[in-house]
């Protein structure tokens, strides 16, 4: 923009200026297998509401802010285990789409 400004005088502009903040995706992998599979499962972001995930699918939690998440996978039967962490941490990075993998042997 352009300015006016007079000989030892003083000129004033003003610019506005609006931030959103950053998000990304998160895709929310089940991978089952052994015997007596289990068909479903929930999955929770943040311990918030959880969503159904049907066993070997995957949901996307989109617009996530940028930044470690707490995901959690629920209503395992009894006879079926995850492999590594539940819940898991996972970093969400902006403007693309992170995966999360859940290992379920029954």
């Amino acid at each position: 923009r352009t300015v006016a400004v007079t000989a030892g005088g003083t000129a004033t502009t003003q610019f506005d200026v609006s931030c959103t903040g950053l998000t990304g995706d998160l895709k929310i992998v089940s991978v089952t297998s052994g015997n007596n599979l289990d068909d479903a499962y929930t999955v929770s972001v943040d311990g918030g509401t959880a969503q159904p995930l049907a066993a070997n699918d995957s949901i996307v939690v989109a617009g996530l802010a940028v930044g470690d998440h707490d995901v959690e996978l629920g209503d395992l039967a009894g006879t079926c285990t995850v492999a590594g962490d539940n819940p898991r941490t996972v970093a969400v990075t902006a403007g693309g789409e992170v995966r999360t993998q859940f290992d379920v042997s029954c």
